[in-house]
């Protein structure tokens, strides 16, 4: 039975690392942002309660053996972090992240989130946020937060580099979680 965590800012690689290490393990993917965000015609400005945050992620991690969840949940969900075996920090230059996240979000949404888009505003919001992570300046969620939640933590902590390729990502995850299992 595992639990992996994979964390990291907004374009760093979280969600491709965890699907692809849930895929080499055979593990259940999650994602945070189904926990956070209700659906709506415009994805991602519904927020959920956070105690139904909580308890969607909970029931989750507790109908699956092995997992592999990928986001940030700490700003509401820290009580979680005891379902965990191994944390995953993927930590990736923020010009690699800015170039990501365009990208993903026009491959998602297209011409929603050009200028004139139903989703424009929103897309040049989310952008400004996802910046901001290294200057610590966002109320929620930023580097310095993320390393003083992972240090308060007792749980194996793997850190990669988000701009390596995918493959040896994985890898040094896989050879990271032998000592992990060895350990316990």
């Amino acid at each position: 039975m595992a639990k992996i965590h994979v964390l990291g800012a907004s374009g760093s690689g979280t969600t491709t690392t965890a699907k692809a290490l849930a895929k080499i393990l055979g593990y259940v993917h999650l994602d945070t942002d189904n926990y956070f965000w209700k659906p709506s015609d415009i994805p991602f400005t519904k927020k959920r309660d956070i105690k139904d945050k909580i308890e969607l992620l909970r029931q989750d991690l507790l109908g699956n053996e092995n997992i592999v969840l990928s986001g940030i949940f700490y700003p509401w969900g820290d009580e979680l972090t005891k379902y965990f075996d191994c944390f995953v920090y993927v930590e990736t230059d923020r010009n690699i992240r800015k170039k990501r996240l365009i990208t993903r979000e026009y491959n998602m949404f297209g011409e929603r989130m050009l200028e004139g888009g139903d989703m424009h505003v929103q897309f040049k919001r989310f952008l400004k946020w996802a910046m901001n992570y290294e200057e610590n300046t966002n109320e929620d969620i930023g580097q310095e937060k993320t390393e003083q939640w992972l240090s308060r933590s007792n749980t194996r902590l793997i850190r990669v580099n988000g701009a390596m390729p995918i493959e040896k990502i994985t890898k040094k995850i896989l050879s990271e979680l032998d000592y992990c299992r060895e350990e316990r």
